[in-house]
């Protein structure tokens, strides 16, 4: 195995507490196994032009571990289909890894949670260059209700001639993934997840569409517009302390 610097290395323990399932993840992005090792002959390169260049002997590999399948280094003599593939989710290696990177241990994310960070995230998407002028964590703490929040925002938006308009995809920890849409009026809000982590969290795939460009993912949720505003607002608020009041407030 090969984990290639300190910057590949810190994906592993930058974040702290991590599942099992998002270490063995982040192992899979990292990890590079060259096997089957032959010597290459210096040679001469030389294209159309008749431009060449030296190619100085080397070691390289028939094939490559890319942390899920094993794949030919450019022998197309083999059929990819038949290279095989593995897991590496496997409890002792993880244990191990913990160990060896403390890593402490935490559950994966609960779908509120990632709902509540994804329609936040989608909101402050539109704001562009002008989401730190808005601060959108204080207006919906301050703002008696979410279509007060929603009057507010796009009255900013209009006041600062902000385009709607665009899309984004953003990659999430334990399987999660999210792709926005604000090509319409309306913003759209797409969280996908991984079956597989879904399936060793404990949750049902049963009630959920299969994603239409990766049959590996299921649609967790699809939310578009004013739910938008109002799932940012009740879930954000769900956990803000009631603000005390005084005399002044009437």
């Amino acid at each position: 195995m090969e984990i290639t610097s300190k910057f590949y290395l810190s994906l592993l323990t930058r974040d702290g507490a991590l599942s099992d399932y998002e270490i063995i993840s982040r192992v899979k992005n990292l990890v590079r196994l060259y096997l089957v090792p032959y010597h290459r002959d210096r040679y001469v390169s030389v294209d159309l032009s008749y431009t060449h260049w030296i190619i100085e002997a080397k070691t390289d590999y028939r094939f490559w571990f890319d942390g899920r399948k094993i794949n030919s280094h450019g022998h197309h003599w083999y059929e990819e289909k038949d290279l095989p593939s593995y897991e590496l989710y496997d409890l002792e290696f993880i244990e191990w890894l913990r160990d060896f990177f403390n890593i402490p241990y935490k559950d994966m994310m609960s779908d509120e949670d990632i709902l509540k960070s994804k329609v936040v995230e989608t909101l402050q998407s539109m704001l562009w260059y002008k989401k730190e002028e808005y601060n959108l964590l204080q207006k919906i703490r301050t703002c008696k209700n979410w279509k007060h929040l929603k009057a507010d925002f796009v009255s900013f938006m209009k006041s600062n001639d902000l385009d709607s308009n665009g899309g984004s995809s953003g990659y999430c920890v334990d399987g999660f993934s999210s792709s926005i849409n604000r090509d319409g009026k309306l913003p759209e809000l797409t969280i996908k997840q991984n079956i597989y982590a879904r399936e060793l969290a404990g949750r049902s795939i049963d009630e959920l569409k299969r994603s239409d460009y990766n049959d590996k993912e299921v649609i967790v949720f699809s939310i578009k517009g004013d739910e938008i505003f109002k799932l940012a607002y009740e879930l954000t608020r769900k956990n803000i302390d009631p603000i005390q009041t005084t005399l002044f407030d009437f």
